[in-house]
């Protein structure tokens, strides 16, 4: 994707770019996936991808973010605006993003057409995906209306890698080092669904600057090799991230299952009806990579982030004086409509039918050791009349066993310009000190014992300011 003919910018600012990814991810095809409402994009061999536009389009708002529209803009060139650009003068973008290409067993990026995807372990793996099941859940606790769809994902532990080339003078330096510390922030993500566990993934950048109108320059640029994995000539980026926006992580610290817990896969297995969900995963060792001999169980974001909106709703009503006994309807103090729940998660078609994201970010939380599911535990509802069993009413599930889990870590951006009321904090300290202290319930059997989760501490890690922040102790 690179030219070798020095112009009146005359330095080549080169990276590639690995990314891999923590949790699944998802770049919409467009279209419906056979199993699905919502299939990935894929390339000619049928493998996903990372197009290129969905890179810049990410890069370009965060940039944005960090240095303005005209500084974005010498970068990714003008904003057209019904097709036309504001002032004819403007540029087109200097920086060239390729698509990201995803990595083989042998950790190197595919190009072009693969003999045999199927040949190889983690290529099979990404071609048919993972299907997430997902549903609304309202202020009843039962499924929300039309909050139930399917999605065909990306696994979690897959590596892509793209390349940035950037054409420029000397004065781009300070904004290709942005561009860089960008890159290791970790509220960017890619693809759909960022803010309910999607998209996270570690960055390993290599980078140069090249010199066309120097002859040794021109000649080392030229004699880089094409391909995506390669790294000769080019030095590992080792310098800090930057923030656009004020990032803090709140940690869960000590996270631990009181009892028996389950977040149901929608399917059974063997004897029983319901089982935990679980996803093979890839991982990489020593530079090859292998997919999970046996699914790996995983603690969805969407389920953490779905208990913890209910929770806020109701403590920022208990904060504000709103009472359930003084309601006619309760719908307009309740999801996306209370206040604290729209600051912090976001809603779906607000004013003027435009939805805005949240600004809490949640990950998937896989647990690749060893994870002890307890035995069967068998339920059946009994009739109030005869003391007998209903008919129909007789089902088993597997849970998780209680036990330690790893850290959690949830990201919190907050827009420039933008704060959280003093309510809105209140009710979402409430609400994790509600968790630390194991007053909330995830997943399904709540009502009858599953899904006590709590943790030791609670603490806020200030990313800007590099300081961290204790809230509450040993419960």
């Amino acid at each position: 994707m690179s030219e070798c003919s020095p112009s009146d910018k005359p330095i080549r600012r080169l990276a590639r770019v690995t990314v891999g990814f923590r949790t699944p991810f998802l770049v919409g095809g467009g279209r419906r996936d056979i199993r699905s409402q919502k299939g990935f994009v894929r390339d000619a061999n049928g493998l996903p991808a990372l197009p290129g536009s969905s890179i810049a389009g990410v890069l370009r708002h965060a940039f944005t973010q960090l240095r303005g529209q005209p500084a974005a803009e010498r970068l990714f060139g003008a904003v057209l605006r019904d097709g036309v650009a504001d002032d004819a003068s403007r540029p087109a973008s200097r920086l060239a993003v390729s698509w990201g290409a995803i990595h083989g067993a042998d950790d190197q990026p595919v190009e072009g057409l693969h003999p045999d995807p199927a040949s190889d372990p983690v290529l099979a793996a990404a071609q048919s995906g993972h299907l997430r099941n997902h549903v609304g859940i309202d202020h009843r606790g039962a499924a929300a209306d039309r909050r139930k769809f399917d999605e065909t994902v990306v696994g979690a532990g897959h590596r892509f890698s793209f390349e940035l080339l950037l054409a420029g003078d000397d004065a781009d330096a300070d904004e290709w080092a942005a561009l860089m510390g960008l890159l290791h922030w970790p509220g960017l993500r890619f693809g759909a669904g960022s803010r309910r566990g999607f998209g996270a993934f570690d960055v390993e950048v290599a980078e140069a600057a090249f010199d066309l109108a120097d002859p040794a320059g021109y000649d080392a640029f030229c004699s880089l090799p094409r391909a995506l994995g390669a790294r000769q000539g080019l030095s590992p980026w080792t310098k800090a991230a930057i923030a656009p926006q004020p990032t803090s992580c709140i940690r869960l610290r000590g996270l631990r299952a009181e009892g028996p817990w389950l977040f149901g896969g929608g399917t059974g297995q063997g004897d029983e009806d319901m089982v935990a969900v679980a996803e093979p995963m890839v991982t990489w060792l020593n530079g090859r990579g292998s997919v999970s001999a046996e699914p790996v169980y995983y603690l969805p974001g969407s389920g953490i982030k779905g208990v913890l909106a209910h929770r806020v709703a109701w403590h920022f009503n208990r904060l504000t004086g709103i009472r359930a006994d003084g309601l006619d309807d309760p719908a307009p103090h309740v999801g996306s409509a209370n206040a604290a729940v729209r600051a912090l998660f976001g809603e779906v078609g607000g004013e003027q039918g435009r939805g805005r994201r949240g600004i809490l970010m949640f990950e998937d939380l896989f647990l690749p050791t060893a994870v002890a599911a307890d035995g069967p535990t068998w339920h059946v509802s009994m009739d109030r009349f005869t003391g007998g069993a209903r008919r129909g009413l007789l089902f088993s599930e597997r849970p998780l066993a209680a036990g330690a889990l790893p850290d959690y870590t949830i990201t919190l951006v907050i827009p420039e310009g933008e704060s959280l009321s003093g309510d809105v904090r209140a009710a979402l300290d409430a609400t994790l000190d509600d968790l630390r202290r194991g007053r909330l319930t995830f997943g399904s059997g709540g009502g009858r014992g599953n899904g006590t989760l709590r943790c030791d501490t609670v603490e806020w890690w200030e990313w800007d300011k590099g300081q961290t922040v204790p809230r509450g102790g040993d419960a």
